[in-house]
């Protein structure tokens, strides 16, 4: 079970200051759910969290998903080098 947890870095600090630079400047609101009808609705007694929205074609936004996905690719190999069975 340990495999599972792993320290993997996905931004460097020149990354890192890009990406809260960018997020500096964004607006945050509620986070909402959905209802049974799917609409969307505030309950903060189920999600009581702020959250906001990067721009896709931002550089910062490009940098935090190349390191996510950079990281996530590592973290996969890693496990994969392991000797945990994990394709079923």
């Amino acid at each position: 079970m340990k495999n599972f947890i792993q320290d993997i870095h996905v931004l460097n600090n020149e990354q890192l200051k890009i990406v809260n630079e960018y997020i500096d400047t964004l607006n945050f609101k509620a986070n909402t759910v959905f209802d049974a009808d799917g609409n969307e609705r505030e309950d903060t007694s189920v999600r009581s969290s702020t959250g906001s929205v990067m721009a896709e074609g931002n550089f910062a936004t490009q940098v935090l998903h190349e390191g996510m996905n950079t990281a996530l690719l590592e973290y996969r190999d890693r496990l994969f080098k392991s000797d945990i069975a994990l394709d079923g």
